[in-house]
């Protein structure tokens, strides 16, 4: 019995060592080294500040510190992020803790890949060397910066580990596949659906294809699949959307227009020749290609990370190797799955060294610059799921595995004296598909180095103004990832968040007064509303950024385009004579120059903000469309236009004006492609973000002319953050030039 034991942990011995170099070099190229490195900046600030917050609270899964008046849930990544609160809670500090996170989570990656690898056939050494090759890829190594999509990805191969597990449960054909795996499976499910939208709906669309195909091949009984697989399949992965729209509070998210999954499809060529610092090997032998972003479609990740075509070429003859020696069927499921991943990358339409015809183009690609159409656009648009998979490239991770997975076949069907010309053939997929780990390695020291400095220059300084508790609101706003570490640190209450489905969540529940400041912008009633909102008690302090609190999460020091404006207001505010204004280097900390205000003192206080505001008309009020924000719109010219196929959605919304008292009169330059009679959507006029309704009107056809729709409407006191949004039933093409608002000047006071 003890020999056996001492057998047993030399073989566990020998294993790990064989996988140690796989893991480490897994560690440096993803920088995930506690101490020395960090995998991102950015993201690491975003979920770090969820992370702390939840470690700083009793309801452990949310965070409380932003986002406010409401507990925010993180909008994907849950699984990263309630690990790094735990190591947090456990002491490390919150840099580390996001590292030790993603080194644990990379490290089942890779040993999820080495075990799929052995389940496939392959020795214990060149296992572990296919598992590194999975982790080298540049759709696994780019997307760091992007947190947790990195490691859904990087996870996929542990995701059909698990599944093939669950089949050998179901039908087994030797005992190492226990019932442990139908327990297992779910909760890889659950932790799927938390760690990334993406990778969940690749794991769900791959999983079943590999399930299906082996039904119908009769590898898998369709009696034990009816039985055990395809119930625990399909209820897995109901319980994991279940739990995730629990979780969030919301079914879903609000799709892209079909022009994005354009924009954001794969070019052919992207898949052929690597971008430029992407593959060390080719840049070096000059063949990889420099993509500027203002001659393509999408950003740099669609081009970026999809080069494929050293796994299709060795996973194509994997496929053929594996059928001419076995009877399975498990290399056509991956091959199926290959192909699927792959073809769903292209986005709706085929694109073959597509360029924009004009640098000016937005990234998104009208369907006029589009090729063919490939088809899977009717998924995108009506598809629950697929409809939130804007970015369509990255069906590509997917495509990629099922490459990866051929590649294990085939090498495992060469014959067993063929150790050399199999170690040969993954050396050469290696050096085709690695970065360079050295120019990788310094960049991860430098994310350290970035969050190191954020926190010593702006976080520690910021605490020594704001107390814990107090309700702070973070102005002019937008998409504030660094809010979220200096809030959960300083264990404030804020209004802003990081992440656009977040913050959209958050705003809509803020105060009447702070949703009336524009976003990323001084306009001419900042001041006042900034007085306001402290009258109001609606905030105790408001902090004016002197940094752009979204990128200089990403780099820093960073620049910032509205630093003057900034630095303005706050000296307007500190003139104010109401205030007490503290100017810092990176923050100005704005509050009553009386702490104790009763509300009384608030009151007047209000009324000579009031009284200075006046009721004038805005400067403003005659609006181009593409100077408003849209939902199912795109832009062309001047002009935010919607195709029939686009479905239904606000063409216009906006643009969130401070009205008097008076009668108003909307005109609405539009033209519609359907008869005069056809109802083709309606015009409402809102404030509140639709919570008040003034008005609504239906809109005809126009028999593609160019025509005006009047709208009159009453407000009965100054209105704050006054829309007039124009929704499209998406039945005919609409295109809408242009909005001007008539305000009531005989109401308003000229002063």
């Amino acid at each position: 019995m003890d020999s056996e034991r001492e057998q047993l942990l030399d073989k566990s011995s020998m294993r790990l060592l064989i996988l140690f170099p796989g893991l480490m070099i897994t560690w440096i190229l993803l920088g995930a080294i506690p101490g020395i490195s960090l995998p991102t900046a950015g993201q690491a600030v975003w979920t770090i500040g969820f992370a702390q917050s939840m470690a700083g609270n009793p309801t452990w899964l949310w965070a409380t510190h932003i986002g406010n008046p409401e507990p925010a849930a993180i909008s994907f990544g849950l699984s990263g992020a309630f690990l790094t609160s735990l190591f947090i809670r456990a002491g490390l500090n919150p840099i580390d803790a996001y590292a030790l996170m993603a080194l644990v989570w990379y490290s089942v990656a890779y040993l999820g890949a080495y075990g799929l690898s052995r389940m496939l056939g392959a020795g214990t050494v060149l296992s572990a060397v296919l598992g590194l090759l999975w982790m080298l890829l540049p759709v696994v190594h780019f997307h760091v910066g992007y947190s947790m999509l990195s490691i859904g990805i990087a996870l996929i191969p542990f995701y059909f580990f698990t599944t093939l597990k669950m089949v050998g449960w179901a039908a087994p054909r030797n005992p190492n596949y226990s019932g442990v795996w139908a327990a297992v499976f779910p909760f890889v499910v659950v932790l799927a659906a938390f760690m990334d939208g993406y990778t969940f709906v690749f794991f769900a669309v791959g999983a079943s294809i590999m399930l299906g195909w082996l039904i119908l091949q009769r590898e898998l009984p369709f009696g034990l699949a009816l039985k055990k697989v395809l119930p625990l399949h399909f209820v897995s992965f109901a319980i994991g959307y279940l739990l995730y729209v629990l979780y969030i509070g919301k079914s879903g998210f609000e799709g892209a227009s079909l022009d994005f999954f354009r924009g954001w499809g794969a070019d052919l060529l992207y898949f052929l020749l690597p971008t430029q610092g992407m593959v060390w090997f080719w840049d070096v032998v000059g063949l990889s290609v420099a993509r500027p972003p203002s001659e393509h479609f999408g950003d740099s990740s669609v081009w970026s990370s999809p080069y494929a075509l050293p796994l299709v070429v060795f996973g194509l003859a994997g496929w053929y190797l594996w059928k001419r020696r076995n009877t399975g069927a498990t290399a056509t499921a991956f091959l199926l799955i290959a192909i699927v991943g792959t073809y769903m990358s292209l986005g709706p339409s085929f694109k073959v060294d597509a360029t924009k015809p004009d640098p000016a183009l937005p990234s998104v690609q009208a369907e006029e610059y589009a090729g063919l159409p490939t088809g899977t656009g009717v998924l995108s648009a009506n598809l629950p799921g697929f409809e939130n998979m804007r970015a369509s490239y990255r069906w590509i991770a997917l495509g990629l595995f099922g490459f990866w997975a051929l590649t294990v076949l085939g090498l495992t069907s060469l014959s067993r004296n063929n150790v050399v010309l199999k170690f040969a053939l993954s050396a050469t997929l290696l050096v085709l598909v690695a970065p360079n780990i050295f120019a990788k390695w310094e960049q991860n020291q430098n994310h350290r180095l970035v969050l190191e400095r954020l926190h010593a220059e702006v976080i520690t300084p910021a605490g020594e103004y704001l107390a814990p508790g107090e309700r702070v609101a973070f102005m002019p706003w937008g998409n504030d990832f660094l809010v979220n570490w200096i809030a959960s640190d300083l264990r404030i209450s804020a209004y802003n968040i990081g992440g656009d489905k977040n913050l959209a969540h958050a705003r809509s529940s803020w105060p009447e007064t702070l949703q009336a400041f524009p976003q990323g912008k001084i306009d001419e009633g900042f001041a006042e509303r900034a007085v306001l909102a402290l009258a109001r008690d609606e905030v105790d302090v408001l902090v004016l950024p002197f940094v752009d609190m979204l990128w200089a999460a990403h780099a820093w020091p960073s620049t910032y385009s509205l630093e003057d404006e900034v630095r303005r207001a706050a000296e307007r505010l500190g003139a104010a004579g109401d205030l007490n204004v503290v100017i810092g280097e990176h923050l100005a900390y704005v509050r009553p120059a009386d702490a104790q205000l009763n509300a009384s003192e608030r009151a007047r206080m209000e009324s000579r903000v009031l009284d200075r505001l006046a009721w004038k008309c805005p400067e403003k009020t005659m609006y181009l469309a593409n100077e408003l924000p849209s939902i199912i719109g795109h832009e062309e010219g001047d002009s935010l236009v919607a195709e029939q196929g686009d479905g239904k959605g606000f063409l216009s919304f906006g643009p969130y004006l401070r009205l008097p008292p008076g009668q108003h009169t909307a005109y609405i330059l539009y033209r519609a492609h359907a008869a005069k009679h056809v109802e083709i959507g309606y015009i409402d006029v809102v404030s509140d973000s639709g919570r008040n309704k003034f008005i609504v009107e239906s809109v005809g056809g126009s028999a593609g002319k160019d025509a005006v729709i009047r709208v009159d409407f009453e407000l009965k006191e100054v209105t704050e953050r006054v829309e007039v949004r124009f929704f499209s039933y998406g039945v005919a093409p609409v295109s809408l030039r242009s909005l001007n608002i008539e305000c009531d000047q005989l109401n308003a006071k000229n002063n």
